[in-house]
């Protein structure tokens, strides 16, 4: 009860999940995902090589398609999480990523063949007008007839887990809390993690806001000048999404 306590110290998002995250999402199949961007890739016909890929947060996707020979720079706004990315690039061998912080909104001027944002970061976009940047951030990131690929999570996922969801448990001396809510008004999808453990100065809390939007005002948030959306996809299928998809992933062709 000592722990409860504490005084309550507020950190921007990642700041301690990142040293949990890998725990806390152990249940994301990265093997799966990647083998889905790879039918994704042969669906639209590309055969990248150089990929950036946005929010690539500790790093467990950029290291699987490393490992199968691509070429993988990864991003994030989070130090933390980078931090992370890099202490597991450098304790891995062969084909590694390179790793450095950088916003979604706001990547480094590139030749990728191939920009990946995945498991839901877009829905960090807080509006429609972040939403363009980052699809312009895109652009600059990727050659001409470059791929981005994309997902986003649905209010049919908000509604059928994170309504009202509540989860804690213990890990590595750490207590993890966590209270997902959806507020259906501003179809905002809050999730607040506090952490409570022998090294920290007191409970730290996270508060992570996702926005969610609709298929149709994702698309209209797509430059037309920059990128010709080639499809949208029902999870890791190749099936048109509907009113009960939870996550949609997006495919588009940079203009030149």
């Amino acid at each position: 009860m000592a722990l409860l306590r504490r005084n309550v110290i507020e950190k921007p998002p990642y700041d301690q999940l990142a040293v949990l995250y890998d725990h806390v999402m152990r249940h994301v199949d990265y093997v799966e995902w990647a083998d889905y961007i790879e039918q994704l890739f042969r669906w639209c016909g590309a055969s990248p090589h150089q990929i950036t890929e946005a929010a690539c947060g500790t790093g467990a996707l950029a290291l699987i398609l490393a490992e199968r020979g691509y070429s993988v720079s990864g991003y994030d706004l989070s130090d933390a999480m980078i931090s992370v990315a890099k202490a597991k690039a450098r304790a891995g061998q062969g084909n590694l990523p390179q790793f450095a912080v950088a916003d979604m909104k706001n990547l480094p001027q590139g030749e990728a063949d191939v920009v990946l944002c995945m498991y839901d970061s877009i829905n960090y976009c807080s509006n429609t007008r972040e939403l363009t940047a980052t699809f312009h951030s895109f652009r600059g990131a990727v050659r001409a007839e470059g791929i981005a690929i994309f997902d986003i999570t649905t209010e049919a996922n908000s509604l059928r887990y994170f309504r009202d969801y509540r989860y804690r448990e213990r890990h590595d001396g750490y207590m993890i809390s966590r209270h997902s809510v959806y507020h259906p008004e501003t179809r905002t999808q809050t999730n607040e993690f506090v952490f409570e453990g022998p090294d920290l100065p007191g409970r730290v809390k996270e508060m992570h806001r996702q926005q969610i939007y609709s298929l149709k005002e994702v698309l209209q948030s797509i430059p037309a000048f920059e990128w010709s959306v080639l499809g949208a996809f029902d999870g890791y299928t190749l099936d048109p999404p509907d009113d009960d998809t939870e996550r949609i992933h997006i495919v588009m062709r940079a203009l030149g």
